[in-house]
């Protein structure tokens, strides 16, 4: 599990990054370490055949991630450096076939990730959709204004494997040729969006993907680390295959479920993300549905952990006969 979160992205991979966590006024020993964190070594670059578009919003998911896990990071690996007997048997076992099983190709806890919540204004008026008015804060001189504030919270960072989902995408009708190697089945998947990446049926289908297993892992993550559901958020990273379960923060308290979680039933709730009921009560109706097999049964979650407003969810995108979690790694 220590291939890089960034393989292949925008193919001189430190370079690309180097220069976008430089814009964002990192020092040169800042970004030395977001760089080590993210395991992203400074090799040749390798010419990438994708769109600018394409390069741009994968180096822009790639730097987030990076400057996320700068600071503080524990993979499995770590795990297994520092486990013995019984511990040392569970990380090499069964969280190794649990990942697999789950077509994840790493997940990593971050014990300080960022989060900035910011309010810009506020509305007046009816609540009904369209009958309320935004009111910005803004100064005298026409300045609209910000309030922000930054707190640190758990995450985990999970990463799906590049050649499972290259295999899933030709599945689904996409012309994509796959690769049995994690660079070259990413950087397939770069160039299998096109030129255009909010119009791309690829990307659009990857977005659903990420988004349903993102929703499925919060779900079970919520009972395993002893977090209610509504306290639990996600962010996503489509073209890095990537999602972040964080816990939402609580001033300066963190409770350490993910944590505990991480350590102990990752593969439990790897395991259950996988295998458990992938059926739901108001089936057939829900799994017929036009706009995708989700509901409030099923896959929906409250709208403070959603970051997309439950749409772009499809249990079929995992459970059905080209599912996901029926692919092969």
């Amino acid at each position: 599990m220590a291939s890089p979160w960034v393989d292949g992205v925008a193919g001189a991979k430190s370079a690309a990054l180097r220069r976008t966590l430089a814009e964002q006024g990192l020092t040169p020993e800042q970004i030395d370490a977001a760089l080590a964190a993210a395991g992203v070594a400074d090799d040749k670059p390798r010419e990438l055949r994708i769109s600018p578009e394409v390069n741009d919003a994968a180096e822009y998911d790639a730097s987030a991630i990076a400057l996320a896990m700068s600071e503080t990071r524990k993979t499995i690996g770590d795990l297994k450096r520092t486990a013995t007997g019984k511990r040392q048997a569970l990380y090499d076992g069964q969280y190794d076939h649990a990942l697999k099983r789950a077509g994840v190709q790493r997940i990593d806890l971050v014990e300080r990730f960022p989060i900035l919540n910011g309010q810009f204004g506020y509305t007046r008026g009816d609540h009904e959709p369209g009958a309320s008015r935004l009111r910005a804060f803004t100064e005298r001189d026409g300045t609209v204004v910000v309030y922000g504030d930054l707190a640190t919270t758990e995450a985990l960072i999970t990463r799906l494997d590049p050649v499972r989902v290259s295999y899933w995408l030709r599945e689904r009708g996409h012309g994509i040729e796959v690769k049995d190697n994690i660079r070259d089945a990413y950087e397939g998947i770069l160039g299998a969006v096109g030129n255009d990446p909010e119009n791309s049926a690829v990307l659009s289908d990857i977005t659903t993907l990420v988004h349903s297993f993102s929703h499925r892992m919060v779900r079970q993550t919520s009972y395993y680390a002893g977090i209610d559901r509504e306290s639990i958020s996600e962010l996503l990273f489509p073209l890095a295959l990537a999602v972040v379960t964080y816990a939402v923060p609580r001033g300066d308290f963190v409770l350490g479920g993910l944590q505990a979680m991480f350590e102990h039933d990752l593969h439990t709730v790897l395991d259950r993300v996988v295998l458990d009921e992938s059926r739901c009560a108001l089936d057939p109706g829900c799994w017929e549905s036009r706009h995708g097999a989700a509901c409030a049964v099923c896959l929906h979650l409250g709208e403070p952990s959603c970051r997309l407003f439950n749409t772009r969810l499809d249990r079929k995108v995992l459970f059905d006969t080209d599912g996901y979690f029926r692919m092969r790694s």
